[in-house]
């Protein structure tokens, strides 16, 4: 993919010319010599569409920046997973989709745009007013970090926090669930709290991982806390005991299965 920078100018004899600028693809520098672009961390040919050398990280890894789970992250020559239409790179390594999904979390605290008491419009859905918008938080958060909207690959639709945590529900952008145990940041936690007596509607509740547990400290989320009106919280939800006391809202206790988590891809 090549888009390159043009301006037409009127020079004296006011015939239109194309002057063409060192600035190509995603505002990256082109060396004149090779016609390669500057991705700080190595070169990309918009000629053959990949980068000319493999991608690498600091720390040594045998597959630097893979995610088992998407082949294409295998192809360290590829540009953002063979994606670019929705990411982008900005030097040359991996478009580090997590890190730019837990920023993201994390600037949100303490915000109130999924307040339970309003109404909401996102992804073409009406979300009224009386209702948990965990899941708007979550689909939301992903698409301003990462570009790719998690929907329900069947129907278009945002999932429900109950939908994101069943493994038969394909989900763009993020893996089938696994285990907490496999939990990383900027992953997606979700948890089924099964029917609603009253309605019938399956309910749960979903946030984003933004810390693992570690030297001793629980893990973190960040989510729509209906229990405090929709404000996004940053608490130890999903990480913390089953039957702890209190509970805060966001975890039906020992009877509700275990959170899982999706990596996004």
């Amino acid at each position: 993919m090549d888009i390159t920078t043009t301006r037409t100018s009127c020079i004296y004899d006011r015939t239109p010319r194309f002057v063409q600028y060192a600035y190509h693809f995603t505002g990256k520098e082109r060396d004149s010599e090779s016609g390669n672009d500057y991705f700080e961390a190595r070169y990309y040919s918009s000629a053959m569409g990949r980068f000319l050398s493999p991608d690498w990280s600091a720390k040594e890894e045998p597959v630097p920046y893979a995610k088992l789970d998407n082949p294409q992250s295998l192809n360290l020559y590829a540009y953002v997973l063979n994606n670019p239409l929705s990411r982008v790179d900005a030097d040359g390594h991996d478009d580090k989709t997590p890190e730019k999904i837990v920023a993201a979390a994390k600037a949100s605290e303490g915000s109130q745009s999924y307040d339970i008491n309003r109404p909401n419009v996102s992804n073409g859905q009406f979300f009224k007013p009386g209702t948990d918008k965990c899941n708007e938080y979550v689909s939301d958060t992903v698409k301003n970090a990462d570009g790719v909207r998690p929907v329900n690959m069947d129907t278009g639709k945002i999932p429900t926090a109950a939908q994101f945590a069943d493994p038969n529900v394909k989900i763009q952008g993020l893996s089938d669930p696994k285990p907490l145990s496999e939990a990383k940041p900027g992953d997606v936690i979700a948890q089924d709290h099964g029917a609603n007596p009253k309605s019938g509607n399956e309910e749960g509740h979903a946030g984003i991982v933004v810390a693992v547990p570690h030297d001793g400290q629980p893990g973190q989320t960040a989510s729509a806390n209906a229990n405090q009106g929709g404000k996004v919280t940053v608490n130890d939800w999903g990480f913390r005991s089953p039957t702890a006391n209190p509970n805060n809202g966001e975890r039906n206790g020992a009877a509700s299965p275990p959170p899982v988590v999706r990596h996004p891809l």
